[in-house]
């Protein structure tokens, strides 16, 4: 690894407004991270990518998405360690999302991203200083790195309409929306996420938007992880990731998490439904 740095990214944009990237990597441990990169067609030569765009613009959002990414990946942990064990111990070291035991001998013994245990802030620590006290322990939950990955960190799933079994109204639409953008979500972070976007005279209040989550429980497209935020002001909810609603995108995070073997991925660029059994040639 290079002493001051972990990664290189070089933009360059032409007046037709495509552009190149290059990006180096100097660290192996973020090689997850740039998945990304292999997903919008780059090519790779070792340590290196090059990808040609027509749309730089469209690219950048992807660019600061990986440089999160990287930063989170490398940045110190914050969290105090009693608090980091208060959490695991309250989830039983399970995945809170698919359920894996990480005490099981073969899961313990995997150096796979899919089989490590990971702590993940609910309300997103970057937005959560100060007001919202990010390592408390209601707003802690212990995940593995897989669903880290698909759920928390990328953008890889999405609510069908049609499959749910009910027609949204338009505020249950905006609420599904951003418990995509999360898988694990806070009540009051989704209130106040919706209400960026409204005018001052359509905001709504947190016990409305909590009422719609339980009606989204009800219908199992979400569940409650109340054991998480006992007597708080908000409540904690998980998305369903076996629910017939459910799609996920067929991108490299998403495919090298085994225990999502079961489900239906959505080809973008095709719009055409696959089973993950079927890309993967079985």
């Amino acid at each position: 690894m290079s002493a001051d740095r972990a990664l290189d990214i070089e933009l360059s944009v032409n007046q037709a407004g495509g552009g190149q990237v290059h990006v180096v990597m100097h660290d192996d441990s973020i090689e997850e991270r740039l998945q990304l990169l292999n997903a919008r067609g780059a090519k790779r030569r070792g340590n290196k990518w090059f990808l040609e765009t027509a749309d730089m613009g469209a690219f950048a959002d992807g660019a600061e998405y990986i440089i999160k990414m990287v930063s989170d990946l490398l940045t110190p942990k914050e969290t105090p360690g009693d608090a980091r064990q208060e959490a695991f111990d309250r989830d039983d070291y399970t995945c809170r999302i698919c359920g894996v035991d990480f005490n099981a001998p073969l899961i313990a013994a995997s150096a796979a991203r899919q089989d490590t245990q990971v702590l993940d802030h609910i309300y997103p620590q970057h937005e959560a200083k100060p007001l919202h006290k990010p390592h408390d322990l209601c707003n802690l939950v212990t995940v593995c790195g897989g669903c880290d990955d698909v759920f928390l960190q990328g953008d890889n799933f999405r609510f069908v309409r049609d499959h749910v079994g009910y027609d949204f109204p338009p505020l249950d639409e905006q609420i599904l929306a951003w418990v995509q953008k999360r898988g694990i979500a806070r009540s009051d972070w989704v209130t106040e996420r919706i209400n960026e976007y409204q005018g001052e005279h359509d905001s709504v209040k947190h016990d409305v938007v909590n009422s719609r989550l339980k009606v989204l429980a009800g219908f199992d497209v979400v569940y409650p992880l109340a054991d998480i935020a006992k007597n708080e002001g908000f409540q904690v909810y998980c998305v369903n990731p076996r629910h017939k609603a459910v799609v996920f995108l067929d991108q490299p995070a998403v495919q090298r998490h085994e225990r999502l073997h079961s489900v239906e991925l959505l080809d973008e660029g095709s719009m055409d439904y696959i089973s993950m059994d079927h890309r993967k040639g079985n």
